[in-house]
């Protein structure tokens, strides 16, 4: 299903009716991975940390102006 979402927003995107097809794959996707979570705690009795975003540069590991922590969030 992830496969052939992608593919055929990915294919109809010319004419702009891939790019809602491609958001919904992504979030049904991401809401497919959280009920497989809530699945693996309640079955295996485990404690599975939730998805999130985190932002993909560490302020302290580099050298980021101010308007660029801001545009990435940090």
């Amino acid at each position: 299903m992830l496969v052939t979402g992608i593919l055929v927003g990915v294919g109809l995107i010319v004419i702009w009716v891939g790019v809602p097809i491609l958001a919904l794959v992504i979030a049904g996707s991401w809401a497919m991975s959280e009920f497989e979570r809530i699945m693996a705690v309640v079955l295996l009795k485990e404690d599975i940390p939730r998805s999130i975003l985190k932002p993909a540069v560490n302020p302290q590991d580099d050298n980021l102006s101010s308007a660029e922590r801001v545009f990435v969030g940090v």
